[in-house]
């Protein structure tokens, strides 16, 4: 990925995408990336069922490709304010081609900014568990530290951006994605002298929408119902102790997104448990929420950490993937 500079300002392009053939995705691997920034966005948990439904999602056999207008907006910033500000908003125009015959795959993608027509070549957002995602570690020297009077430049940039298709339509005889929703993170982390003097890292968080522009008849396609949940075990009354790990809350946070993996967590209790993710700032940001007898699988990567709490928000467990939580 290419990082251009509009100004006084550094940009991340992530803009036009062109997605170019790259082999259609077998069934999705089980382990698969964590929150986005959430934030950098994590996929949906996903909650066992006993039998599946029996009408099939559209969103699992459309197509990706066409033209998509992008609308972004910064959700949240830590020492980024040099470039974005809580609420700014980015426009982004996406050009995409097939990436196989039919159906989702992975793809390479073409990223440009419509305001100045630089343009990113060559990204590769890999399909898996209905999202497509890119994730990246790049050396960087167009962000500045200052330490001591001196400059320093050995940073990394870590991005991960997510697109979840939301909604899909036939559209001249054809499956394709007509709206998808979009995660991306930012992070820029200090390495060797920069580290070394004391530089902190930075990052962003967005959320944005991504349209189909393309015209054609069309006939929207939504997805199936919810599939029933599954019978519950037999739950206990009372909450557990709070484990030793939640001592570390204050300290504990995610770093990067690297090594790609899952966990599950069943509630064995008889009250509603709550699952955060621990941001790159150690900041909760709730996930999802678990009734009593229930049990849910999560994507994520092992630098993430995860906390799950009681009703009042009490911490229970802390905890990295991959796991097998069981509470109560």
């Amino acid at each position: 990925m290419r990082l251009d500079r509009f100004g006084a300002k550094t940009v991340v392009s992530i803009a036009v995408v062109v997605l170019a053939a790259a082999g259609c995705a077998s069934a999705p691997d089980s382990a698969s990336s964590g929150p986005s920034v959430a934030g950098v966005s994590t996929p949906a948990v996903s909650v066992s069922a006993a039998t599946p439904s029996p009408t099939v999602d559209p969103l699992t056999v459309a197509s990706f490709q066409g033209s998509y207008a992008i609308v972004r907006t910064v959700d949240s910033e830590s020492e980024f304010d040099f470039q974005y500000k809580v609420g700014d908003k980015e426009e982004r125009a996406y050009a995409v081609t097939p990436g196989c015959p039919a159906g989702p795959c992975d793809v390479s993608v073409s990223v440009t900014d419509p305001s100045s027509g630089r343009t990113t070549k060559d990204l590769t957002f890999r399909w898996a568990d209905g999202v497509y995602r890119l994730s990246t570690t790049e050396p960087t020297a167009d962000y500045e530290c200052t330490k001591a009077g001196k400059k320093y430049t050995t940073q990394e940039i870590v991005t991960l951006t997510e697109l979840r298709p939301t909604e899909s339509a036939i559209i001249d005889g054809k499956a394709l994605v007509t709206r998808l929703t979009m995660t991306l993170h930012y992070a820029i982390t200090p390495v060797g002298k920069a580290l070394a003097a004391g530089c902190t890292p930075s990052s962003v968080e967005m959320t944005g929408s991504a349209e189909r522009l393309d015209g054609g008849s069309s006939t929207v396609a939504s997805a199936p119902p919810v599939a029933p949940a599954s019978p519950r075990a037999s739950p206990v009354a009372a909450l557990p102790a709070r484990d030793a790990s939640c001592k570390a809350e204050k300290t504990t946070r995610s770093k990067g997104a690297t090594g790609m993996t899952s966990y599950t967590i069943a509630n064995r209790t008889a009250l509603t448990l709550t699952v955060y993710w621990l941001d790159y700032r150690g900041h909760r940001e709730k996930w999802f929420e678990i009734a009593p007898g229930d049990s849910a699988r999560q994507d994520t990567y092992k630098t993430h950490p995860w906390l799950v709490a009681g009703p009042k928000g009490g911490c229970l467990r802390i905890f990295k993937a991959p796991a097998k939580i069981v509470i109560g």
